[in-house]
């Protein structure tokens, strides 16, 4: 008796993989809804704090608002829509950390404070920013790009990792011998430009602290709390902590902070990670709002979000008009000094500290409106071109390293990349370094503290054996 063909074929799990692969869809698409939907949530939650507290306390900045026509919300909300949508759905990928940060405190900021200050949508900025991210988050989803592991020993690289903080610390208060240990959030510029008088700005003295501070610390504070060595972890923090009180730089402040509540969320709330990220984001400004309301002071408001998404947002307008029409560094202030006449007496951000009527004021800004500022829209896709590579190399260290270790490295370096150059990101705050110390922890046995056991995972396919009955080399 035979019996008709049926409808599909069951061959080496066929059709189970498919079902499989419908089930994990219709989450994803929950999740790219949700993001959609908080990332405009996000957008009005930062105009409503900038009109009722911002534009008002800091008017005699240039902080105003003006009346904005409906077709510029409708675009706003149109780019929102758009960059958001891609945007990878889950934290499965070091990058996705990179993508996230600056799409909160750059991308998204931009289609709304700069429009708020002339009275129209800057499309061109808008319009570029918004390119390079899409562009960025493309680069991202490639495969991963592993290097081979060395035998160099990731203890020895712990240790060599150990020294150069206690090196940094014992530089820290050599040149700052007189450090004041009171903590407060007020006198930062004062710290800042007692800083510059001791150190200098372009010397091996300011790169070292740096580079231990930026490199080092975010490396021991990423390596102490994933791996539960708490000694590593406070020797980070106290480096980051003396940093601030001799120089004044918040991100000292904000990249512990971050660090701790992205581990937090690693550990807990990995599958809606991106998400959450936008909540957390959203109940901090309305948390601002509040304090304002209850309280009439400003601290979140003026700390995270003037600081934090107002001013490099403002700085991206201040930049793209300035230099539409005036000569551009080509990174004559940068690594290319050497070869390359500089246009201006001083680097762009003093440059443009300057012009804003300040003789003191860095006005740094991120890593697209300094390529701008460098070589116009072709700066800009190369540095996106950069960065996009750079991420997928951060992925490819999850491999071996684990995804938490190398997610906290990747926040603490876009927290960089939304303030400053690529070209000081990756020497002056020590990214490459990182990258570089990343490379040597990479264990090439199963004893290694850093030892990862792989995981079946959409993330890394490639490494995956191809599970077929003709593949005598894949255990059962």
């Amino acid at each position: 008796m035979s019996y008709p063909n049926p409808p599909y074929r069951l061959e080496n799990g066929l059709l189970s993989r498919e079902m499989s692969k419908a089930k994990k869809e219709l989450p994803s698409l929950a999740l790219r809804l949700a993001i959609i939907i908080f990332s405009l949530i996000y957008l009005f939650s930062l105009e409503y704090i900038y009109l009722e507290i911002i534009s008002r306390k800091y008017l005699y900045m240039g902080l105003r608002s003006s009346n904005i026509a409906n077709s510029d919300y409708l675009f706003a909300v149109v780019m929102v829509i758009l960059t958001s949508a891609f945007m990878p759905p889950t934290m499965r990928r070091p990058s996705t950390a990179i993508l996230i940060f600056m799409y909160g405190t750059v991308v998204l900021p931009t289609m709304i404070f700069p429009c708020h200050l002339l009275g129209t949508q800057p499309y061109q900025l808008v319009l570029s920013i918004a390119g390079c991210f899409i562009l960025l988050c493309l680069i991202c989803g490639r495969k991963p790009i592993v290097l081979p592991a060395m035998d160099f020993g990731p203890s020895m690289a712990l240790t060599l990792l150990v020294l150069i903080g206690f090196i940094t610390l014992a530089l820290r208060f050599y040149f700052f011998p007189d450090i004041e240990l009171d903590f407060n959030l007020y006198d930062v510029y004062h710290r800042r430009l007692q800083g510059r008088e001791i150190t200098g700005t372009r010397n091996i003295n300011a790169y070292a602290l740096n580079l231990g501070t930026s490199g080092v610390g975010l490396l021991l504070i990423a390596v102490g709390i994933t791996k539960r060595i708490y000694a590593l972890f406070f020797l980070g923090v106290f480096i980051y902590f003396v940093a601030y009180l001799t120089v004044g730089n918040k991100d000292s402040i904000f990249v512990p902070i971050l660090l701790i509540f992205a581990v937090i969320f690693l550990k807990y709330q990995r599958r809606v990670f991106v998400p959450s990220i936008f909540v957390a984001l959203i109940l901090l400004i309305w948390l601002g709002i509040v304090e304002w309301h209850y309280r009439k002071t400003f601290e979140i408001a003026s700390l995270l979000v003037r600081r934090q998404l107002v001013f490099p947002s403002v700085g991206n307008l201040s930049y793209f008009q300035f230099f539409s029409v005036n000569p551009l560094y080509y990174w004559s202030d940068s690594f290319l000094r050497f070869f390359i006449d500089c246009p201006y007496p001083e680097g762009k951000a003093f440059l443009m500290g300057r012009m804003a009527g300040s003789t003191t004021l860095s006005a740094n800004t991120n890593i697209w409106a300094s390529a701008f500022a460098d070589a116009g829209y072709l700066g800009m896709i190369l540095v996106t071109v950069v960065v996009g590579y750079i991420a997928r190399i951060l992925d490819g260290f999850a491999t071996r390293l684990g995804l938490p270790i190398v997610a906290l490295v990747a926040f603490g370096i876009a927290a960089k990349m939304s303030n400053t150059g690529l070209e000081r990101v990756m020497f002056t705050h020590g990214a490459l370094p990182v990258i570089v110390f990343l490379y040597l922890l990479q264990p090439l046995d199963r004893h290694s503290l850093f030892f990862v056991k792989p995981r079946s995972s959409t993330s890394y396919p490639h490494l995956q054996p191809k599970r077929t009955p003709g593949n005598p080399n894949v255990q059962r």
